[in-house]
C-alpha cells in the first residue's frame, strides 16, 4: 500500500482517533492488512494513526525521507515511527534518510531508492545507495 500524501491526522490531534483519508479507509470495512506499507508525508507527525497502523499491521515500513528539515521538523518523527514498533516490534523500516550523516546534501540525493520485488512467497529488497544496492530476501 502506498499511502502517497494521505493524511490520518492534525499535528496537534490524538494519534488515537483518524480523521482524512485513514478514516475513510477504516470506514470503507475493508480488509486494510498490507505485508509493505509506505507511509505518508515521509513519516511525519499527520500520517499513521494507531486504528491505522492495527488495520493494516505491515511486516514492512517503507520511509522516504532525506536529510532536510521540513517546517523546522526532521522527518521521519520518532512519535509516528514509535507508533508502528508498538504495534509490532518486528516490524522493518526501510528508509532512505540512514547512512547521509556524512553526505552532502548533493550527494545524498543520488541514493534514495528502494525497490521491492515479489514472486507472492519471497520478498526482496534492494536499498540503493553510492556503492551498489544492499539486498535483503524474506519470507512473507
Amino acid at each position: 500500500m502506498f499511502m502517497g500524501d494521505a493524511e490520518g491526522k492534525t499535528r496537534t490531534s490524538s494519534p488515537n482517533t483518524p480523521k482524512y483519508v485513514e478514516k475513510k479507509l477504516l470506514a470503507g470495512n475493508h480488509n486494510l492488512k498490507v505485508s509493505l506499507l509506505k507511509i505518508a508525508h515521509h513519516g511525519s507527525e499527520t500520517s499513521s494513526t494507531v486504528p491505522f497502523i492495527q488495520a493494516v499491521d505491515p511486516n514492512h515500513v517503507v520511509i522516504q525521507s532525506g536529510r532536510k528539515c521540513f517546517r523546522g521538523r526532521i522527518l521521519p518523527d520518532i512519535t509516528t515511527l514509535n507508533r508502528y514498533c508498538e504495534n509490532s516490534p518486528a516490524v522493518l523500516f526501510h528508509r532512505t534518510d540512514f547512512g547521509e550523516e556524512q553526505l552532502t546534501v548533493e550527494q545524498a540525493l543520488d541514493g534514495d531508492h528502494i525497490v521491492f520485488r515479489t514472486d507472492g512467497v519471497q520478498l526482496e529488497m534492494m536499498n540503493g545507495n553510492t556503492t551498489g544496492f544492499e539486498h535483503q530476501r524474506s519470507e512473507k
